[in-house]
């Protein structure tokens, strides 16, 4: 186990014409710089708009029109996917949709439905409840200290923040809906706008998870929730594509469904309190008054059928599949981890020439774009410039995959999944790009999409003004920068770094370019979803008018408030929804990266069964309020077997934490940042008595502790790396645990992150260590070394593009040849990567990226995925801010699990405790609360079923 990891996030969420969904990619980028006159311009050829996997839209409008039913439609883009109706234990119970985050108040009203008068609203809190009629303004406010007071009229009541909302909303016409103060919706079906009202279910207001907020969900059956959803164009319906539309409502139904099922208890997620956003985050859902016939007709006529596949279930059950879908493809759609990172079986590449039919008046089957070499350099990181491109590698689709950039800081590739955030592409399918453009596109044309024609719906998007282009649709607009004000000037207070660090409030300038004709009468609002980014005061913002191809900024900048528990290398998630007069709206996923370097002070270990009572313990090293150095053993029920014990006095830090051998001891690495001194202190677990404290090199840092078997005539070794302070060399020393005399110091000559026991490669009687790190040419290696004679094995070269996090072993049973190193690590463009090689054969043999951003730990697992090949979990942050532990089989990258941890504890360790949980392998993850609390999380390795809490000590 190792701590104290940079954090790197990738995934977020972006929106995908006026009916979109989820998808993955990267937008923080820096403001352009003006193009100089002489320079070399790149050309960028592609097609489609959105993430490009799963169900297109105007791909399933096209297959409706040539009379397509909606379920040749569904089974076409999810492949060897069924369509039924759903078991009734997933639909029964209602779903709980987040509308707002983090209010201090929030005004409600009552409103009629119809011409009859509305039904009375009911606001209940506890034993405590007041009644509210048409058109009286209900008022809920926050007092602070959890506390809050609910108003209307002369009535009103006080007490905590639990508030719930029931009217005639669980009838199939209710009288009543509910109007939110200052909230409206984009109407995209009708034009313009409409206030945010809502008749279905009741509303149910939350305290928020860290601040002295609230938060509002509506709790709605799910059918009821799809008579409310924005997607696909309503008018469809009345042009021959009704059959799209039910598809339509198949898909969004088996979304919602899936996200419920995985996600749970509203409860667990209590910076929200819901399922699914109402956002394009999930599904756009705009509530009542927005309906026409067509869409009703669309979800009652498919009630209650979702698509399956047979590797999604639950419990012996199929489950509703991840229906992803986005506005439309240059032709076929794309393998789900090339779009996104993750296999999955029924999201694969399939044709979709329905897409690029004119009948369906898609703006967007073809588009064009063209970047300066600076304006390159400017959007992508680490490149100071650009002088050349090359398509580097291809999709299944005929699409490029990767785009390799020239000039300084490169060669530097992308996948075009980052590139289309970067760059503020309309989708990832790039089919040509250069200066000049290569006569051949190199990947060739989309399996089984027509080639591009000149017709009215080839789109031109110029980067700089054309009034020859024949662009005469308003926007989108996209994002193209952000800008970081963190000064003391102004509403910001920070360090005037430019970087958001906790507890700074920065002002943040997000630049839009017009990519469709002239807009005027720009505005924009920005709002929050993430836990730890709250928007102070500028919530709206004018921009300039923008003509086409043109950029701007807000000119009231956001300011906005980073909480100080946010966790190191959190990208905070916003959302900035610009208007303009001749159209809109556009919603722009923004994220801001916000480094908190803080210094762990916690580790955890599963251990033997020390009371013998059939369930595994679990230890713990920590510092208590007073900055102590405890340890502490709690039975996997959790009670308590050793109670905390000192181990070390006031001022030395917990570093790593490791079981022994013979699973009754523990050694604890320990580090005095004032003095620099390090210790080692071996701990009996069963008496809480110290057995031994072995000091270590004088001045220096360390970084992580591991435990080498027999490594000497039958002693245990201890194996530490660390950094001299004077002269910044690396080192691993290796001492006895048992005299605690030296064996052998064993110098690094590269940047060390992590060290791990490996089998006896080497052919001697004794382990060997393997050392993970990054050389100054950027290349990642692992060294594997003799600790007695310190002599060099093996090594391993692993990528040029990642920066290493964490060293896995996987071990084949004989401790030799077999054996297999992990590496985590971080690609260029923020992607969370393992690659595992063959230690006999020094090659990688497989690659996978992670649906994670800011890794925190890595631990190796005995198989738990049934393919008889170790598998392996890493703890880190998922595109929403929770807390995920992915299990994967690194050997066909294929996930296992991926269980969702507590929101409001801040990840801190991941140990894995053989004998808990029904695949007998748990995942235990060390947790900390904005109080300064501890708490262990245990999860099944295999499933990722809950297995309760230990509090820490």
């Amino acid at each position: 186990m190792r701590h104290n990891h940079r954090s790197y996030s990738w995934v977020h969420r972006i929106l995908a014409l006026g009916a979109a969904t989820t998808l993955l990619g990267a937008l923080l980028v820096v403001v352009p710089g003006r193009p100089v006159a002489a320079e070399t311009t790149f050309t960028f050829e592609g097609g489609g708009f959105g993430h490009s996997v799963g169900m297109s839209q105007y791909g399933a409008y096209g297959m409706a029109l040539e009379g397509y039913s909606w379920q040749q439609i569904i089974t076409h883009y999810f492949t060897g996917a069924s369509v039924a109706e759903a078991d009734r234990s997933f639909t029964r119970d209602p779903i709980w949709v987040n509308l707002v985050q983090e209010r201090g108040r929030i005004d409600l009203t009552p409103i009629a439905t119809g011409n009859g008068p509305a039904a009375p609203v009911t606001v209940t809190r506890g034993d405590k409840s007041l009644t509210a009629g048409e058109g009286e303004t209900i008022t809920v406010s926050h007092l602070g200290d959890g506390r809050c007071q609910v108003s209307t009229g002369g009535d009103s009541f006080q007490g905590n923040c639990s508030i719930d909302l029931e009217w005639d909303g669980w009838v199939h016409n209710p009288t009543t809906a509910i109007r939110l103060g200052d909230c409206s919706h984009p109407d995209w079906n009708n034009g313009g706008t409409k206030p945010c009202r809502y008749a279905y279910g009741g509303l149910r207001i939350r305290p928020d998870n860290n601040t002295q907020t609230f938060n509002v969900s509506v709790e709605i059956d799910i059918e009821d929730y799809l008579l409310g959803l924005n997607e696909s164009p309503y008018s469809w319906g009345s042009a021959g594509g009704m059959e799209a539309l039910r598809a339509q409502a198949v898909a969004a139904r088996s979304y919602a469904l899936h996200r419920t099922i995985e996600r749970g208890d509203p409860a667990g997620r209590p910076w929200c309190w819901c399922h699914v956003y109402d956002t394009t985050i999930d599904q756009f859902y705009v509530g009542w008054g927005h309906l026409r016939p067509e869409w009703t007709e669309a979800v009652t006529s498919t009630a209650g059928m979702v698509a399956t596949h047979p590797s999604e279930t639950r419990n012996g059950k199929l489950i509703p599949i991840e229906t992803f879908y986005s506005s439309s493809t240059f032709g076929a759609t794309e393998n789900s981890e090339d779009g996104f990172i993750t296999f999955v079986p029924y999201l694969r590449s399939v044709p979709d020439p329905w897409s690029l039919m004119p009948e369906t008046g898609n703006p967007y089957g073809r588009w064009t774009t063209s970047f300066t070499g600076s304006q390159l350099a400017a959007r992508l990181p680490g490149m100071s410039s650009v002088t050349d491109l090359a398509i580097t590698e291809c999709s299944a689709t005929g699409a490029a995959l990767e785009i390799t950039f020239y000039g300084n800081g490169g060669p530097r590739a992308f996948k075009t999944r980052d590139l289309r955030g970067q760059l503020g592409l309309l989708s990832m399918q790039i089919t040509n790009a250069g200066s000049p453009l290569p006569n051949r596109p190199p990947c060739g044309a989309a399996d089984g999409s027509p080639q591009p024609e000149e017709t009215e719906s080839t789109t031109t998007v110029p980067d700089q003004p054309d009034p020859q282009s024949g662009n005469t649709d308003p926007g989108p607009a996209i994002l193209v920068g952000l800008v970081v004000d963190d000064d003391n000037n102004g509403d910001s207070a920070g360090n005037a770094d430019g970087t958001a660090q906790c507890g700074e409030t920065v002002e943040l300038t997000t630049v839009v370019r017009n990519v469709g004709a002239d807009l005027t009468g720009v505005g924009a609002t920005a709002r929050s979803e993430d836990p730890y980014a709250t928007v102070l005061w500028n919530e709206a913002s004018a921009l300039p008018d923008l003509i086409s191809g043109s950029e701007a900024g807000n000119e009231d900048d956001w300011d906005v408030a980073i909480a100080p528990n946010t966790p190191d290398g959190h990208r905070a998630r916003l959302t900035v929804v610009v208007e303009a007069a001749e159209g809109g709206p556009w919603s722009l996923d923004v994220t801001v990266q916000v480094s908190c370097a803080r210094i762990d002070a916690v580790a955890a270990a599963g251990t033997m069964d020390l009371n013998r009572n059939g369930t595994p313990d679990v230890v713990t090293a920590y510092r208590d309020a007073a900055g102590r150095p405890h340890l502490a053993v709690r039975d996997g029920n959790g009670s308590q077997i050793l109670a905390p014990t000192p181990i070390a006095q006031t001022g030395y830090e917990v570093v790593d934490l490791e079981v022994m051998p013979n699973g009754s001891e523990a050694a604890v690495l320990l580090h005095n940042p004032t003095n620099h001194k390090v210790r080692i202190v071996l701990v009996d677990l069963r008496t809480g008595q110290k057995t031994a404290t072995i000091k270590g090199g004088a001045r220096h840092e360390v970084f992580g502790l591991a435990i080498l078997p027999g490594v000497t005539n039958g002693a245990t070794g201890l194996a530490v790396l660390e950094r001299n302070k004077a002269g910044g060399k690396m080192r691993v020393a290796v001492r006895r645990a048992d005299t605690g005399g030296t064996i052998r110091t064993i110098g690094v000559g590269f940047e060390a992150v992590d060290l791990a026991a490996l089998g006896n490669v080497g052919r001697t009687t004794a382990p060997d260590l393997a050392v993970l790190g990054r050389k100054a040419s950027g290349t990642v290696i692992a060294v594997v070394a003799d600790p007695r004679s310190g002599k060099r094995v093996s090594t391993i070269k692993f990528a040029d593009a990642m920066q290493p996090t964490d060293l896995a072993i996987q071990l084949d049973g004989s401790g030799g040849p077999g054996d297999r190193l992990i590496a985590v690590g971080v690609t260029a463009a923020g992607e969370i990567r393992i690659a595992t090689a063959d230690v006999r054969t020094k090659l990688v043999v497989r690659t996978a990226d992670l649906p994670l951003g800011s890794p925190i730990d890595a631990v190796a697992l005995p198989d738990v995925g049934g393919s008889a090949t170790p598998d392996l979990a890493v703890l880190g942050l998922a595109d929403d801010g929770t807390v995920t532990a992915i299990v994967i089989d690194p050997g066909n990258g294929h996930i296992i699990a991926g269980p969702e941890l507590p929101a409001d504890l801040e990840p801190r360790d991941l140990a894995v405790i053989r004998g808990l949980g029904a695949s007998g392998v748990a995942l235990a993850s060390l947790g900390i609360s904005p109080a300064g609390e501890g708490t262990i999380t245990l999860r099944d390795a295999a499933s990722g079923r809950d297995l309760g809490s230990l509090a820490v000590p």
